[in-house]
C-alpha cells in the first residue's frame, strides 16, 4: 500500500503531535506540515522526535521583532513566566485594534463596531494588518520548523 507523500494538520499542536506518532510508527517517513494552530508548545512537548523537521505556515514570525513585539514578549514572561506564541499575540493585536475602534467612534453597539473595524489597516507588534470586510486579516506570513525539538521561525512575502 502507498502512503502519502506529505500530510497537512489543520489542528491543535497537541492533535497534530499524536497523530503524527501513530504515522511515524505506522511507517510513513513523509513531511509534515501543519497550520499556525499546531504552532504551540504541546507540539513540541507530545511529538518529541516524530515531529522533528515538521513546518507549520503562519502568520507568527517572533525573529521580525519591533520595539513594541521586544516588549510584548518580556512583560508576558515576566507575566507567565513562559513565552507568547501565535494566540497571545494575535489576540493582544485583536484587542488593541477593538479599542482603537471603541475610543475613536464611541460606539458600544456590536454590529457597528464590527463594520468599523473593516477595510482598514492596524499597527501591530509585527509589523501593519489589514481587515477586510470580511474581518480576515491580511499580513506577512511565515512558517517554523521544528529542529532539535525547537522552533526556528523564518518569514517570507506574500508575493
Amino acid at each position: 500500500e502507498d502512503l502519502p507523500e506529505a500530510v497537512f494538520f489543520i489542528t491543535s499542536g497537541t492533535d497534530a503531535a499524536l497523530m503524527t506518532q501513530i504515522l511515524r510508527r505506522s511507517g510513513f517517513r513523509g513531511s509534515v506540515y501543519g497550520s499556525q494552530w499546531t504552532q504551540t508548545k504541546e507540539l513540541l512537548a507530545h511529538g518529541g522526535g516524530s515531529v522533528e523537521g515538521m513546518k507549520a505556515v503562519g502568520t507568527y514570525v517572533p525573529a521580525e521583532s519591533s520595539v513594541e513585539m521586544n516588549r510584548f514578549i518580556e512583560n508576558y514572561r515576566r507575566r507567565f513566566t513562559n513565552d507568547p506564541d501565535f494566540a497571545s499575540v494575535s489576540s493582544y493585536e485583536a484587542v488593541k485594534a477593538l479599542l482603537l475602534i471603541i475610543r475613536e467612534t464611541g460606539e458600544d453597539d456590536p454590529i457597528r463596531i464590527k463594520n468599523a473595524m473593516a477595510d482598514r489597516h492596524y499597527s501591530g507588534l509585527q509589523g501593519d494588518f489589514y481587515l477586510d470586510s470580511f474581518g480576515d486579516a491580511h499580513r506577512s506570513q511565515g512558517y517554523a520548523v521544528v529542529v532539535d525539538g525547537q522552533f526556528e521561525f523564518y518569514s517570507y512575502d506574500e508575493s
